[in-house]
């Protein structure tokens, strides 16, 4: 299963990913990586940052809300219309178990879906088509601060992170998207980082 690599700060972003083109802000959330994908046999494998569980019950305790949250409410059969070969898609998202943030624990999903990959085409979707597939599959993707802001009117040295969506106080950070360019995170100064970022 395809696995995710960390996103650089904003100051080692990709080159010229801030030259040109339009950027998605997203909301950071303070969890940790979750990815899934969907086997031909309809069961799930599940997987953190370094690892694959083909057992959702071998998935250590903090990832378990998790895996019961995605196996209720994700959409197979329009998943299986979607695509040809179910296992050609991974998922990925964060696991919104309690770190650093005390978040609103009634009002927060128990998984956050930021990115889809192919491995048909050998890439991510880009960020509104990764946004429109989790709502159709009933999974609430992350928050998007900004959608199709022009890189012009974006100046990471002056920007403030906005408050989280997810309860009173700021997000943990914003995760910029340039649709053809990469990813970069500009973390809250106030909000700690957390392994494996």
């Amino acid at each position: 299963m395809k696995r995710y690599y960390s996103v650089p700060s904003v100051e080692n972003a990709p080159e010229g990913m801030f030259d040109s083109g339009h950027l998605w802000l997203l909301e950071k959330v303070d969890g940790a990586l979750f990815r899934f994908q969907l086997r031909e046999s309809g069961l799930l494998r599940f997987g953190d940052r370094t690892r694959v569980y083909d057992d959702p019950d071998a998935v250590p305790p903090p990832y378990e809300h998790a895996v019961d949250h995605v196996q209720r409410r994700l959409g197979r059969e329009a998943l299986r219309n979607a695509v040809d070969d179910v296992e050609s898609v991974v998922f990925f998202g964060v696991s919104t178990h309690r770190r650093t943030i005390e978040y609103d624990w009634d009002r927060l999903p128990s998984f956050l879906g930021f990115d889809v990959y192919s491995t048909e085409t050998e890439a991510f979707r880009p960020p509104g088509a990764t946004q429109g597939i989790f709502e159709r599959l009933g999974l609430e993707p992350v928050n998007a601060f900004e959608r199709e802001l022009h890189t012009r009117d974006f100046d990471p040295e002056s920007y403030s992170v906005p408050d989280s969506a997810w309860y009173d106080g700021p997000a943990a950070g914003v995760v910029v998207r340039n649709k053809h360019r990469g990813r970069a995170m500009l973390r809250h100064p106030a909000v700690p980082a957390t392994d494996g970022e």
